[in-house]
């Protein structure tokens, strides 16, 4: 566990410039979360014997490590030496470290870790209440957005049942959207979800949404993205139609693209036309 503060290990100087976490015994309560599944925990055989030392010294290295380090580019090799070891003991360091630091980075730092070291407790743990389900928007963002940059599919129940939620805030839900695209595109229930998210009345929602149907690849998100980025009266969404196009990856939509290009007056359209152009091999003239 991490049992000191970073001021106590590193000096005043060191806190100030990181501000990278909080004593256990120091940190507020956190609001109370909503008592929904996060992904399943698979069980653990339980550590016996030289398995039990081995683990708990490497945990005692690591804490070790840490409380020597002097700057954040110190900071951020161990983070990066811990994950590359993937062990039971690292992730375990990491979920401990997730709970206390408050520098958004690092904490980015921690859920990237665990997701991609992979174990089913280390999921659970970031889509359970110190992740997804947090009281904090920044954290469940961060979640999500750790979840799609390393997709694994014991993580999808537990994000539709937080776009189910009604208290999760736009940013979380677009994100979700996305991730949800990138994870399962082949699952009926994550295509319903992303189709009934085109409904909701924030565009940040309904952009995300449309970009995330690029990800299913079939010819009925396909057309939807054609004639959201050619009909479509709000230019957030246009621009998710043409992000989305890069994801379907599909030659038919250059022309589109290219009208795109040579008539849109919004300029994040543009740009997001353009680069889905260069991503399929086409140029914007």
């Amino acid at each position: 566990m991490i049992r000191t503060s970073l001021t106590a290990c590193v000096g005043l100087l060191l806190h100030l410039a990181w501000s990278a976490t909080t004593p256990p015994g120091a940190q507020a309560e956190e609001p109370a979360t909503p008592a929904v599944p996060a992904a399943p925990a698979e069980e653990e055989p339980a550590l016996e014997g030289e398995a039990k030392k081995k683990h708990s010294e490497e945990l005692s290295r690591y804490e070790k490590r840490y409380k020597s380090l002097k700057n954040r580019d110190e900071l951020l090799q161990f983070l990066n030496e811990v994950e590359a070891s993937g062990t039971r003991a690292a992730r375990d360091w990491f979920m401990d470290y997730a709970r206390v630091v408050k520098s958004a980075e690092y904490r980015v730092v921690a859920f990237d870790a665990l997701v991609k070291i992979g174990t089913a407790k280390g999921l659970a743990f970031v889509c359970g209440r110190h992740g997804v389900r947090s009281s904090e928007f920044i954290v469940q963002t961060q979640a999500v957005e750790a979840l799609g940059r390393a997709p694994d599919r014991r993580a999808v129940a537990a994000l539709l049942d937080a776009i189910a939620d009604s208290a999760v805030k736009m940013e979380t839900r677009g994100a979700i959207c996305i991730t949800l695209g990138k994870t399962a595109p082949d699952d009926a229930k994550v295509q319903e979800v992303l189709y009934q998210q085109l409904e909701d009345r924030r565009d940040t929602v309904r952009a995300k949404a449309i970009e995330a149907l690029g990800y299913i690849k079939d010819e009925r998100s396909f057309a939807l993205l054609l004639d959201k980025l050619q009909n479509e009266k709000n230019a957030n969404v246009r621009e998710g139609a043409a992000k989305g196009l890069k994801h379907a990856g599909r030659q038919e939509a250059i022309p589109a693209l290219k009208a795109a290009v040579a008539n849109e007056k919004a300029q994040p359209v543009r740009a997001a036309a353009i680069a889905t152009l260069k991503a399929l091999g086409a140029t914007a003239d």
